[in-house]
């Protein structure tokens, strides 16, 4: 009896580590292509955050994986009741991970905003700054310029 009861303890410890390899080798076989990003828009009425789940491409660096969040930033919300966080045409010139900070620079439109901008420039690279931190916890520093200037600082030109 002692010997049956030893003997089902290693089957069931096998079967275990059998079945805990197998599942790691399907994992890491056939990974998922996409990982799902957090992103935050203000909803229409109240000008509340929303958070938007997506499924974004796998990057392999954190700057590639910074640069897709932001990118699918400036695309806009997919709900209608959401506003989104740039101008339609606003682009992000730089992204930059070093050291646990990032830079980002972002065209000068940003700063001029358009009809369908409610938010303040200044909310708006808060709620940018909050993607971010959300998404990537790690990440210490954040700075942001608009066409290379740092927004409501003094306007620097080399004379």
């Amino acid at each position: 009896m002692d010997l049956f009861r030893e003997r089902s303890y290693i089957l069931w410890a096998i079967f275990f580590a059998a079945s805990l390899v197998i599942s790691l080798s399907i994992y890491f076989a056939f990974r998922p292509d996409q990982v799902e990003r957090v992103l935050f828009f203000p909803e229409n009425i109240t000008g509340a955050l929303k958070g938007e789940a997506r499924l974004l491409p796998r990057q392999h660096t954190v700057e590639e994986r910074v640069r897709s969040v932001v990118a699918e930033l400036l695309l806009g919300p997919e709900l209608v009741r959401d506003l989104p966080d740039a101008p339609v045409d606003t682009v992000a010139r730089l992204v930059i991970v070093r050291n646990n900070s990032v830079y980002i620079d972002f065209s000068p439109k940003m700063a001029i905003g358009g009809i369908q901008m409610q938010e303040p420039v200044d909310r708006t690279l808060k709620i940018i700054e909050r993607t971010i931190r959300f998404n990537f916890p790690f990440i210490r520093n954040i700075t942001i310029t608009i066409g290379g200037q740092l927004p409501g600082e003094p306007y620097f030109a080399i004379k």
